[in-house]
């Protein structure tokens, strides 16, 4: 994730297909890697960050791959 470099491996895909942040909510695109929606909690709070972040990943997208599935449980290479 953009915000704080955390890992993405147990976030979740939502109904719109965007990948979901375990740690903080940030939303991003899986087609394009950009930010659509940025961290939630307290660093919503935070004037301006969320808008940062979202620059941030038009120039450093999220980095995708193929996704193969097994036994349930999605990969990425």
């Amino acid at each position: 994730c953009r915000h704080l470099l955390a890992d993405l491996a147990e976030g979740s895909i939502d109904d719109e297909g965007c990948l979901t942040c375990p740690w903080h909510g940030a939303k991003y695109d899986t087609s394009t890697g950009r930010m659509v929606k940025g961290p939630q909690g307290i660093f919503a709070k935070i004037p301006g960050l969320g808008t940062a972040f979202k620059a941030l990943t038009l120039v450093l997208p999220l980095g995708r791959g193929k996704v193969t599935e097994r036994d349930g449980t999605l990969y990425a290479e």
